[in-house]
């Protein structure tokens, strides 16, 4: 997952003062667009699977604990596909 992109997101959203992220991405994607449909769909499922530590992480205000929330967030997943 691209920890910068997301993270992105996160200030996208709060600086346009959006009601969810999804619009905040929307925004994001005149400015930096990601042209791959199924990378953007992993993008919501894994926010949405994760909202709350990504939130917590970003209310940090540090994209370096953030990035480190996402690898969290990320060994989590891995974890659950095997079992």
């Amino acid at each position: 997952m691209n920890a910068e992109y997301i993270y992105e997101i996160f200030q996208t959203a709060e600086k346009e003062h959006t009601p969810d992220l999804n619009i905040g991405m929307a925004m994001l994607q005149k400015t930096k667009p990601v042209q791959d449909h199924a990378e953007l769909k992993r993008i919501r499922e894994f926010i949405g699977r994760h909202y709350d530590t990504l939130t917590n992480a970003y209310l940090n205000g540090d994209r370096a604990s953030f990035a480190a929330a996402v690898v969290e967030c990320e060994a989590e997943d891995a974890e659950q596909e095997e079992k």
